[in-house]
């Protein structure tokens, strides 16, 4: 696990500073997909969140969110059938939601819309999970309208 996560960090590292052709540092990330633990994807989240700030505004950035959106999504459907209450679990779910909703899985914007609305309607009966709080608001408030914004706001 630490093997992957190091080779990942490291070939960004190298592409990042110039050394390393960003082609191998891509294929770094081409088994992502199948890749189930959690503690190996903090490290391309980290750096892809940096690089896709980086592209913001160039013609690569499109490309890159809808890779890494193909990437993710297997995993957030991974994660969320999963309904284990382990520490390593909470945190793949907390980790793949965020980057679902990041990167703009449709599935994702809509639960995230859902719960929120149930939260809104009902707080008190309906509390969202302080785990999934901030990706929750972050994103109902982002997609959802003046009405959202605007509870939230108050």
């Amino acid at each position: 696990m630490l093997n992957r996560a190091q080779l990942i960090n490291d070939a960004w590292t190298l592409a990042l500073s110039g050394r390393l052709s960003t082609d191998v540092a891509m294929a770094t990330l081409s088994y992502l997909h199948k890749e189930n633990d959690v503690l190996v994807w903090i490290t391309p989240a980290t750096i892809l969140n940096d690089v896709m700030r980086r592209l913001t505004n160039t013609a690569a950035y499109d490309a890159l969110k809808k890779y890494i959106r193909c990437k993710v999504s297997q995993q957030y459907k991974h994660h969320l059938l999963k309904q284990d209450s382990t520490i390593k679990e909470l945190q793949a779910n907390e980790l793949f939601s965020a980057l679902a909703c990041i990167y703009g899985i449709e599935d994702c914007l809509k639960e995230a819309h859902r719960q929120f609305s149930l939260w809104r309607n009902n707080s008190s009966s309906y509390p969202i999970d302080r785990h999934f709080l901030g990706i929750i608001s972050c994103y109902a408030v982002a997609y959802g309208g003046w009405n959202v914004w605007n509870f939230a706001y108050e």
